[in-house]
């Protein structure tokens, strides 16, 4: 698969995004700002009255694809990860179009409406950062019947894990959706189905969407070491901002704003990454 041929087409797709809480933080900003710089039109849907959202972003109300009602998250502090990975799917379900995580930079508009847009993030697993697919499609149809079963039963677990998930269910001792790893609703069953379905073909190579690997989010802390990742097929920078929130915060401007690649992109748009 041609890698240019996702920047063809003539218009840019819409694209959508999720956040919950009451303030954008500044990364999210930036990335925001960088989507719709590339031509983007671009839907954050929240549940609640955000700050700091950039004025070429619109505003969705969550509410109409996904109630607050359902909202789960994981017991352990990771935010919003589990709800927004089902989130999208019902987003895609309703033919919204693209979705991209708050936290993709974009240096380029993915212009391409092929049915399946997604990459791999290394050499086994194939994120769901960047998102697309037919709301007809068999690989979104078991995506969604995946993330709405009750029990939860990853089909990579072995099988006595599997009969005993099931068997407990009935007296509530199963794991629920918010005691399975992090990742089993997104890239685990993600890239599980794409393989199943043999749609390998579809996805995208890492320099594309995922051109430094979220063990390696140090190289955007380094001068010249995130460019010597970033290729001239590459759409976007997903930036792990779970990985990377903390560095962010403790490394001051003078060490490294004005000499990196991230310090650069704060700059252009003029976001104030310290904010």
């Amino acid at each position: 698969m041609d890698p240019a041929s996702l920047t063809t087409s003539p218009l840019p797709l819409a694209a959508n995004t999720f956040w919950f809480g009451d303030r954008l933080p500044p990364v999210e900003q930036l990335c925001l700002k960088t989507m719709a710089h590339c031509g983007h039109d671009v839907t954050l849907w929240t549940y609640d009255q955000l700050e700091g959202v950039p004025a070429e972003v619109l505003i969705g109300d969550a509410n109409e694809i996904l109630p607050f009602s359902s909202f789960i998250a994981y017991k352990e502090a990771r935010g919003a990860r589990l709800f927004a990975d089902i989130f999208r799917l019902e987003l895609l379900r309703r033919s919204k179009g693209l979705w991209l995580d708050a936290d993709c930079l974009m240096l380029k508009p993915i212009l391409d409406d092929r049915p399946y847009i997604f990459g791999w993030e290394d050499g086994n697993r194939i994120n769901n950062a960047v998102l697309k697919m037919p709301a007809d499609s068999e690989l979104l149809e078991r995506l969604w019947a995946f993330v709405t079963a009750r029990p939860v039963v990853p089909p990579w677990w072995p099988w006595p894990k599997r009969i005993w998930q099931r068997a407990v269910y009935p007296i509530g001792l199963a794991r629920g959706p918010e005691a399975v790893a992090l990742g089993t609703f997104g890239p685990k069953i993600v890239t599980h189905l794409v393989q199943e379905l043999g749609l390998e073909e579809h996805a995208q190579r890492p320099e594309m969407f995922y051109p430094v690997h979220y063990n390696e989010t140090g190289r955007y802390f380094e001068p010249g070491a995130a460019e010597e990742c970033i290729t001239g097929d590459t759409v976007c920078c997903h930036l792990w901002l779970s990985n990377i929130r903390s560095k962010v915060e403790k490394i001051g401007v003078e060490r490294f704003y004005a000499e990196t690649f991230l310090g650069r992109k704060f700059a252009e748009f003029g976001i104030d990454a310290m904010a």
